[in-house]
């Protein structure tokens, strides 16, 4: 899960940044039903606004400049190609629920990853360059 897109920004300088921040442990859980976000299906997940904003007060002077939007923390599970039926994407959605389970889907955040991401026309390629344990 994304907390904050840095940008084109000098990876050992963010490291240092969030080397030296206090990053909450936060506990996460997931939305029962996918939603739509533009055309991207995503589970909406609660519980890491402390953590994201604890990114973001870190290292918002590198980078671009933090989004102005509240966080709204989720996994993305898929994207729409363009002309998608909107009775295909709703019978998606449907089959997608997890309110079937017993309990919630929980769980503690105990790190935090550095990724770079790189487009390339392939997709993107993501690698970790380093991680960070939670205070």
């Amino acid at each position: 899960m994304t907390l904050r897109f840095v940008g084109d920004a000098d990876p050992s300088e963010v490291a240092r940044l969030l080397a030296s921040a206090a990053l909450p442990r936060s506990s996460a859980e997931l939305d029962a039903s996918p939603v739509m976000l533009s055309r991207v299906v995503v589970f909406g997940v609660s519980g890491l606004e402390a953590l994201a904003g604890a990114v973001t007060r870190a290292t918002g002077k590198v980078g671009d400049p933090p989004e102005h939007r509240r966080f709204r923390g989720h996994i993305t599970i898929g994207r729409l190609r363009r002309g998608a039926s909107s009775g295909a994407v709703r019978a998606m959605l449907d089959g997608l629920r997890i309110d079937a389970y017993d309990r919630p889907v929980r769980w503690e955040a105990d790190e935090v990853e550095l990724v770079s991401s790189v487009t390339r026309a392939g997709g993107a390629v993501h690698e970790v360059l380093r991680t960070f344990r939670l205070s």
